[in-house]
């Protein structure tokens, strides 16, 4: 699934809940609010028709009178507000007075059966919505006139149309689905943009290491946008830095026509470049190194800052010693970048993020006389740092990484040959050990 689709996947059903939530609390909060509404205006008109109506009740007792005085304050009341029904109606259901569009409707005392219990009551009783045989709807307002002696004397009847209350509901209805429509359009445009924008990363990336398989380097533009792909690109980076690297080397040893007969032929040539002997002050410190056996895959180096110094000591971990031999020159390569810029804790932390099973060790120190820091990283990806004891005077201090116990002898050899300066030690140490041992070893001494 490309990471676009994910994306829609992921954000729209997301969008889509949080949208039917919030529409369906805009239905209700609307539907709550014109009902509120709604009823409230049949409530007043309902009170204000009845106390009309009592007072009418008092001034003419008799029905031809009532009549008269009545019908024409009904039928303003009734045009006036747009009713479906004003009616006055007798206890027995007499109709005395009736205006309104809709003055044939039946008595609501009739047709809801919750009516002649809430005017048992007292006070004005007002229904839900009520849908009638037409299909239309309405609201209904009723109330009892008691007289003195608390018998009923008459019943006033108030419906209102509640189409416009339902062409309200039906208009918020169409907004939230238009509003709704458009969030969710919007929702999945960022969708697509952002995984357009992540996918066309990676690939470029893709493209990039395309194009490094089939040997053109081009130049490398810098990505950015995105953290973890700006990681990845630095990766990247790092590697076509150290391919170029390698590149021109096998470009230059070919343009010198140098030929190799043999596999050996060839690892020793490797071997050149990543064993050449280290002899001389780094850091005011006596410094003497050496690697054993070109095929073994290991290397050494040394970076220098100023009074800053760092001997490295490394092993590769591929099986074919043709492969170990290259990636041993990489990896000499990368340190030394690095180094130069960064701490050697991350610069062995970039190594072992790019080439996983290798082996380093770091040494560092700032100056003469300054401790010495050894920082390892282990095959399996852990670093641990200690700080070496190098005893002033004549003793020489040294650090190895040999197999078997080639550092058993190494050690016996110095405590035997303690005096002797670190470029006379190595003159034996190259024979004894290059017998038996691969691996590679650095003798520290204080300058004198």
């Amino acid at each position: 699934m490309k990471i676009r689709t994910q994306t829609l996947v992921a954000i729209v059903p997301l969008f889509l809940g949080l949208i039917a939530a919030d529409g369906a609390l805009i239905y209700y909060s609307q539907q709550k609010e014109l009902m509120w509404g709604l009823r409230r205006q049949v409530r007043s008109l309902t009170v204000a028709t009845t106390e009309h109506t009592r007072a009418a009740l008092a001034q003419a007792p008799g029905t031809d009178a009532l009549r008269a005085t009545l019908q024409p304050i009904y039928d303003r009341i009734a045009e006036t507000n747009g009713l479906n029904l004003l009616r006055l109606s007798a206890p027995t259901g007499e109709i005395l007075v009736t205006a309104g569009a809709r003055p044939e409707r039946a008595s609501a005392v009739a047709v809801l059966p919750e009516v002649p219990r809430a005017l048992d009551g007292g006070g004005a009783f007002v229904s839900d919505i009520v849908r009638h045989a037409s299909d239309d709807t309405a609201m209904v307002g009723v109330q009892r006139i008691d007289g003195p002696d608390g018998k009923p004397l008459a019943i006033v009847e108030v419906e209102t149309d509640a189409a416009v209350f339902e062409a309200e509901m039906a208009g918020v209805f169409r907004l939230i689905l238009i509003s709704s429509g458009v969030v969710l359009l919007a929702a999945m445009a960022l969708a697509w943009v952002l995984g357009g924008k992540v996918s066309g990363k990676i690939r470029q990336l893709n493209q990039r290491a395309s194009d490094l398989v089939d040997g053109r380097e081009g130049r490398w533009e810098p990505t950015g946008g995105v953290r973890e792909i700006e990681e990845l690109d630095d990766s990247f980076r790092t590697i076509h830095s150290v391919l170029n690297s390698e590149l021109g080397k096998s470009r230059r040893k070919l343009l010198e026509n140098e030929q190799f007969r043999t596999r050996e032929d060839l690892l020793e040539t490797l071997g050149e470049t990543i064993m050449a002997p280290i002899e001389g002050r780094l850091g005011g410190r006596e410094v003497v190194a050496r690697c054993i056996n070109p095929l073994s895959g290991y290397f050494m180096g040394t970076v220098e800052l100023g009074e800053r110094a760092i001997v490295v000591l490394g092993r590769a971990s591929e099986a074919d010693p043709v492969d170990r031999s290259v990636t041993a020159s990489s990896l000499l390569f990368l340190l030394r970048q690095t180094l130069v810029s960064r701490p050697v804790r991350e610069a062995l932390a970039r190594v072992a993020e790019l080439f996983p099973g290798s082996e380093i060790v770091c040494l560092k120190w700032d100056g003469a006389g300054a401790p010495v820091r050894r920082i390892d990283l282990s095959r399996d990806g852990r670093i641990e740092e200690r700080t070496l004891t190098i005893e002033t005077g004549e003793q020489s201090c040294a650090v190895h990484n040999l197999e078997g116990n080639g550092g058993a002898i190494l050690a016996r050899y110095l405590d035997r040959y303690a005096g002797l300066r670190p470029t006379e030690l190595v003159r034996d140490l190259d024979v004894v050990l290059g017998r038996r041992f691969d691996g590679c070893f650095v003798l520290l001494r204080d300058a004198a």
